[in-house]
């Protein structure tokens, strides 16, 4: 099969069951019964652009022996995107707030790339990336990709002014995030001590 040929699940179940399925079979989207013809539309676009943004990485150089930070307060996304990233061969550092960040930051010499939720309890995304740029921190130059619900033009100006380098709208699918990895400006390996 075309690795580039696009795959949308068009189905009556419950929008989350239908989710889940469609993400195990790989394929690059889903439709729900009955579908307004904008919500197809949208739904075929984003599926090219997944199966591109697939294609991409798979061609793309390895991603292996590359280091993460991964801040998310939702444990099930955090511990989701982390398995997948393990599986790159990228060593991956949790956080699920923005306090434990800057912890973990300060006990890693360098970080590849630092991935943000931007509703964090306590410090959010975007006062953490800030306070990551202001910071005497070896990894506060590091490329921050900002993980969010909100793609309003407003949220990304915040993010820019923050620091961040780039926005990912969740959901979304792990060859973007691969994609997005790929196209940051990373850097050299990190040796990271384990946090306490």
């Amino acid at each position: 099969i075309d690795p580039q040929l696009c795959i949308v699940a068009y189905s009556g179940e419950p929008m989350a069951v239908a989710q889940i399925k469609t993400r195990k079979a790989t394929m690059n989207g889903f439709v729900a019964k009955p579908s307004e013809q904008c919500a197809l539309l949208k739904a075929l676009c984003d599926a090219m652009e997944t199966s591109q943004a697939r294609v991409a990485a798979q061609q793309a150089p390895s991603l292996a022996g590359r280091a993460v930070l991964l801040a998310d307060d939702n444990a099930y996304i955090r511990k989701t995107v982390a398995a997948s990233l393990r599986a790159e061969g990228v060593t991956v550092v949790e956080a699920d707030n923005g306090h434990k960040v800057i912890s973990r930051l300060a006990t890693m010499d360098r970080c590849d790339a630092i991935l943000l939720d931007i509703e964090m309890p306590g410090m959010d995304g975007i006062e953490t990336a800030g306070a990551i740029r202001a910071s005497a921190l070896a990894c506060r130059r590091a490329p921050i990709l900002a993980l969010t619900a909100h793609s309003s033009p407003s949220v990304l100006q915040e993010a820019r002014r923050a620091g961040m380098d780039d926005l990912l709208v969740k959901p979304f699918d792990m060859a973007m995030l691969l994609e997005k990895l790929h196209a940051l400006p990373l850097c050299g390996a990190v040796r990271a001590r384990a946090p306490e």
